[in-house]
Formats: structure tokens, sequence, C-alpha cells
């Protein structure tokens, strides 16, 4: 039997209060590598992507319960490419791991920390679309998802008429409020945010699983140096 949004939205919250209170407090080079910087961005880089995760997931669910649909489709939307990034930071660190070479988890890193559209001097911002098809091609429909999110968030037909107006061809007229499709949105956010939460676990268990052998590798390119 499906969980109901009930239920989902329960191991949510669940879920967001475990994140923030399991952040930490302050990170030091020497807590990863007296010598490698790479391992130190990395969990700098996971730090605050979970951070930004945990706010953004849980203002979703505070305007999901106000029914506030236009903003829940926003905020929900900033989840998913914020727990995408997580994922794909995670599978950056996995390859590197994989092929014994930091190069490639050491310039996206610095492109998720540093990465700008609007300042020249600084590396080039990743798609969030990026993150997005990565996560899709081992769980497929995030895409999808993500799409519908985002047409939503944008002021089209989903994001207007869908949420602030019921129109009436044969009375020739419109009531405006809230979408009729209501318990429906709820259900189908809910849905979203618990299996972000769910992507979100899993890449943190995988740069945690991985950083002690990341940190050997970085070592060890610095003393072949």
């Amino acid at each position: 039997m499906a969980p109901t949004a009930d239920e989902m939205l329960a191991e949510t919250r669940e879920f967001l209060m475990w994140l923030e209170g399991s952040r930490l407090p302050r990170l030091g080079a020497e807590d990863v590598s007296l010598t490698a910087k790479v391992p130190f961005n990395v969990v700098m880089c996971r730090e605050v992507l979970a951070r930004r995760f945990a706010e953004l997931a849980t203002a979703t669910l505070e305007a999901l319960g106000r029914e506030r649909f236009a903003a829940t489709a926003l905020l929900a939307r900033s989840a998913v490419e914020t727990g995408a990034a997580l994922w794909y930071l995670a599978q950056s660190v996995e390859s590197a791991v994989a092929s014994g070479k930091s190069a490639d988890v050491k310039d996206r890193v610095l492109r998720l920390l540093h990465g700008s559209r609007t300042t020249p001097e600084a590396p080039s911002a990743i798609s969030v679309l990026t993150f997005v098809d990565v996560v899709d091609k081992q769980v497929e429909g995030v895409r999808r998802t993500y799409d519908r999110l985002s047409e939503m968030a944008h002021p089209n037909w989903a994001g207007t008429l869908y949420l602030f107006g019921r129109p009436d061809r044969d009375a020739r007229a419109c009531v405006f409020g809230p979408s009729a499709d209501g318990p429906e949105l709820v259900l189908r956010t809910a849905a979203i945010v618990s299996g972000t939460c769910f992507l979100v676990k899993l890449a943190l268990q995988k740069v945690e699983a991985n950083l002690d052998r990341l940190v050997t590798i970085c070592e060890g390119e610095l003393g072949a140096a």
C-alpha cells in the first residue's frame, strides 16, 4: 500500500531534523587532511549543500502547510536542484576514488563552491540541469518531475490559472481562489520532497564512505609531485 501524504511528510520532517542536527559547526583543514586541500573542499561543499537543502525543504513544507502552492513549487524545485547537486558531488567523489585521480573532482568542487554566471573572474557555474540529468540516469523520472515543478514555478498556465483560477466556460466567468487540486498537489509535493530526502541521505553516505580513500589519493598525488 502506497504511503499517505501525512506519512511521507512525517518521515520528511524527521529526516530534516536529523540533517540539521548532524551538521558540523566548524571544519578545520586538520579535521580532513594536513596536506591535501581537495578533500577539505569536498567536506565544505557537502556541509553547505546539506544546509541549503535542509532550509529549502523545511520552507517547502511550511508553504505547503499553508497551501501556498506557487511558493511550494518554487521552493520544492530549488530543493530538488540542491539534492541533485549533492548527488553530483557524491558521484564525483566516487568516480575519483574509482579512477585513482582527483583532477575532475577538484574542478567540480571548485565550481560548486565558487561558480558564478555574473562574476567574470569566478569559475563558471555548473548548470542545475547537469545535476538533475546525472540523477535522472539512475533514478528515472527525476527530470520529468523537475520540469513539472519548473512549469508551476513560472507564470505559465500551471503557475497561474491552474493554481489560482477556475474558469467556467458555460457561465463565461472565472472563480478565483486556491486550486481545486489541492489534495493532489499536497500528495505530489510530499512524494517529491520525501524522495529527494532519500537521495540526499544516499549522497551523504556516498561521500562519507569514499572520503578516506579520496584523502589517500590526494595525499599520494602531492607526495608524487
